[in-house]
């Protein structure tokens, strides 16, 4: 039997941004050299389109971190804009950083 409180009825839709704790977020560039301010919060960007987003007994989802250091884009990176991507800084999706670590909101 499944414990209620294990079920998440959340919906995770594929291009979505939500707000996790900064702590649970790994970014493996700026971590390995510990370059990285860590925040209260950070935002992610979800990147799995996998119907087990919508399943309630999933308990992982592939995201991406954001970062507003679009100064240091890398290969593989996706710049996002304030103005059309209704964030509140121009910011990038480190998605090579996704497939490095594999972030997972629990």
């Amino acid at each position: 039997m499944i414990r209620d409180s294990l079920i998440d009825t959340r919906a995770f839709g594929f291009g979505e941004v939500w707000t996790i704790k900064d702590e649970l977020v790994s970014i493996p560039d700026a971590d390995r050299i510990d370059d990285r301010v860590i925040h209260a919060y950070r935002s992610i960007l979800i990147v799995s389109n996998d119907s087990g987003n919508t399943n309630p007994l999933t308990m992982t989802v592939n995201t991406a971190p954001l970062s507003h250091r679009v100064d240091l884009k890398r290969l593989g990176d996706i710049e996002l804009r304030a103005s059309k991507d209704n964030l509140r800084y121009d910011s990038m999706a480190k998605l090579r950083s996704s497939k490095d670590g594999g972030y997972f909101i629990l």
